[in-house]
C-alpha cells in the first residue's frame, strides 16, 4: 500500500504530513507490542486471574482495580460477596433503577442495595448519585429496611455526600475501605432487624 505524503520545501521532513505519518507509524509499532489491554473486563481478569469464585481465587489489588472498566468493577465487588456467602443480583447496565447489585442474606430475606460509583482517577470525589441511586431504588423495590450501601474506588466522597448519607443511613465504602466492605456488609445485614 502506498500512501502519498506531501514533503515541503522548506520544512522537508518536519511537514506535517510526514510528522504525522511517524507519528502514526509509530503507534502502530507501540500497539503490537503490547500483550496487556489498558482497561480489563470482567472476563479477561477471570481468565487471568482466577476469580469468580474458582478454587485458585485471589483478590486483586488497588492497581489491578483501578485498571478495571466500571462494568468490571462491579462484577468484582459482586464476585467478592458471592464468596462471603451473600446472594448477589447484578442489575443490567442500563435501567438499573439505581442499584448495581442487590445482595441477600440466604434463608432470612434481609436485603443491602449496593450502587457502585468507579473512577479512573483515584483522586476525583464522588458526588452525591450514589445516595440518590439507592433512595429511588429502595422505592422502587419498597425494601424499606434494606441496608444502603454506596462503594467506589475512589479516595472518597465529597463532604456533602458523608453529611447526606450519614443522616440517610447510607454506609460509604470508598478506597481505604474497599476491601473491608464484604465482611463490613455480613456483619451489617445480620446485625439489622
Amino acid at each position: 500500500m502506498y500512501v502519498p505524503i506531501a514533503r515541503h520545501s522548506v520544512y522537508l521532513d518536519q511537514s506535517y504530513d510526514i510528522v504525522l505519518n511517524d507519528l502514526l507509524e509509530n503507534k502502530r509499532k507501540i500497539s503490537k507490542g503490547v500483550f496487556v489491554p489498558a482497561a480489563l473486563d470482567g472476563n479477561t481478569i477471570a481468565g487471568r486471574l482466577g476469580i469468580s469464585g474458582s478454587p485458585g481465587h485471589r483478590s486483586l489489588t488497588l492497581e489491578e482495580i483501578d485498571q478495571l472498566e466500571p462494568v468490571a468493577f462491579e462484577n468484582w465487588l459482586a464476585d467478592e460477596e458471592k464468596l462471603g456467602g451473600l446472594e448477589v443480583k447484578t442489575n443490567p447496565i442500563s435501567g438499573d433503577g439505581g442499584a448495581d447489585l442487590l445482595l441477600c442474606l440466604p434463608g432470612d430475606g434481609r436485603h443491602a442495595i449496593i450502587q457502585c460509583k468507579y473512577r479512573g482517577r483515584s483522586t476525583d470525589l464522588v458526588d452525591q448519585t450514589p445516595v440518590d441511586d439507592v433512595l429511588r431504588t429502595r422505592k422502587r423495590f419498597d425494601i424499606a429496611d434494606a441496608l444502603l450501601v454506596a462503594v467506589t474506588n475512589a479516595d472518597d466522597f465529597n463532604s456533602g455526600v458523608v453529611r447526606r448519607a450519614s443522616a440517610e443511613g447510607i454506609q460509604l465504602f470508598a478506597r481505604k475501605r474497599l476491601f473491608k466492605t464484604m465482611a463490613s456488609i455480613n456483619e451489617l445485614l445480620e446485625r439489622s432487624p
